[in-house]
């Protein structure tokens, strides 16, 4: 997976509250073992335990690349997914869907039309 489309599943995650600081980090640790010259950006981001989540959203949209708008999304309900098979808080996820809408493209419209839906399904 191109390394800005998963920067910007960590920008989401973290942001919709579905990953935290802790995993972001992780993340970064990875793709610097990964490479022998790590973009300066994951060295930031390694290094950014004692930051806020809006310092460490805004180093995640720093990383560059292209990415489609539409991939974040649909990959953050994947995770999502696993999430409530893994913990069943069905609860949790609906509010977690809720601030996904927030993040979504407007040719992902569908996907908040379904996450409404969803949501009256289960309320």
């Amino acid at each position: 997976m191109d390394i800005k489309l998963i920067s910007e599943v960590y920008r989401i995650g973290l942001a919709i509250g579905l990953l935290t600081i802790e995993d972001v980090i992780n993340w970064a640790d990875k793709v610097i073992e990964y490479h022998d010259f790590p973009p300066y950006q994951f060295i930031e981001l390694s290094l950014s335990t004692k930051e806020n989540l809006e310092k460490i959203s805004l180093k995640l949209m720093m990383i560059e690349g292209g990415v489609d708008n539409d991939l974040p999304p649909k990959i953050i309900l994947g995770l999502l997914n696993e999430y409530l098979h893994s913990t069943q808080d069905m609860l949790n996820v609906i509010k977690i869907m809720d601030k996904l809408i927030k993040h979504l493209p407007d040719t992902c419209e569908w996907i908040e039309i379904e996450i409404h839906f969803y949501q009256m399904d289960i309320i």
